[in-house]
């Protein structure tokens, strides 16, 4: 059975292929790729094997656009693990390091960091436009779905910033361990049959796996559930990762606005027909 989030993505893209076949016919080619992978962006829109747009999926309440900090001699500073732009975190590191005695025990519950909500949106926007080339969003209200400009993100969800200590996520099986990690999962679990796809590995069962976590060699993994049918129910296994990191991440919670902005997707698509 999928989350809400999943159906969400499922529901969105189900909706983005009708709607746009229905203008356009079946001249654009729709993918839905995200999943759990954070640094995927949900939908994919192309022509000919040519990028013309991202959509980002958004619950209710959702996270987005995290980056790591480092904390030395009393400071917070911006992490090099970051692939970010360092211009629209800064006034959020400079906040904390001038309230330095709030936030020097940094816990995984977090702590809000009261900043203006202008400064939380420019860094939200720069994630998606230029990390992620999300030109767009779409959600749900009342089972509407809706979709919008990232630019116009302010409109449609509040946000929230906060600092906690996170696990890092997750990542795919490394080669070295792939035959081992195979042998394991077909003697632990009801395997059908895997697939080795660009270094990722995946399994097929006929049954909902309901333990997907478990410890392999010095490593905490996981099965992810990629895609389900009747009897058969494909799950990706990966590694997850052992670092704590401190974080900045904003929290972002539905206005529930239905002001949807459609149209300028279809106007972007009329560009190259």
């Amino acid at each position: 059975m999928k989350n809400k989030w999943q159906l969400l993505e499922q529901n969105s893209y189900e909706y983005l292929i009708s709607k746009i076949n229905d203008c356009f016919g079946f001249t654009f080619n729709i993918y839905k790729e995200g999943n759990l992978n954070s640094n995927t962006s949900d939908i994919k829109i192309s022509k000919d094997n040519n990028l013309i747009t991202y959509i980002e999926v958004k619950s209710h309440t959702s996270q987005a656009a995290q980056f790591v900090l480092t904390f030395n001699d009393g400071k917070y500073d911006f992490s090099l693990k970051n692939k970010c732009n360092r211009k629209y975190c800064q006034p959020i590191i400079d906040y904390l390091n001038e309230h330095i005695n709030e936030y020097s025990d940094i816990s995984s519950k977090g702590l809000l960091i009261p900043i203006n909500p202008t400064t939380s949106y420019k860094r939200i926007i720069d994630y998606y436009k230029n990390e992620k080339n999300v030109d767009f969003i779409i959600t749900d209200v009342d089972s509407k779905m809706i979709l919008f400009e990232v630019e116009n993100i302010k409109n449609y969800f509040h946000v929230f910033c906060n600092i906690r200590r996170k696990k890092s996520g997750s990542r795919k099986i490394s080669k070295k361990y792939i035959d081992d990690l195979i042998a394991y999962i077909k003697n632990k679990y009801d395997i059908d049959k895997y697939e080795i796809i660009s270094n990722h590995l995946y399994v097929n069962s006929s049954k909902i796996i309901k333990n997907v976590y478990f410890s392999f060699s010095k490593f905490n993994c996981f099965l992810s559930l990629k895609d389900s049918n009747v009897n058969n129910y494909k799950y990706e296994a990966r590694m997850l990762s052992n670092t704590n990191n401190i974080n900045v991440i904003f929290t972002l919670i539905s206005k529930c606005n239905t002001n949807d902005d459609f149209n300028k997707l279809i106007n972007l698509l009329k560009s190259y027909v």
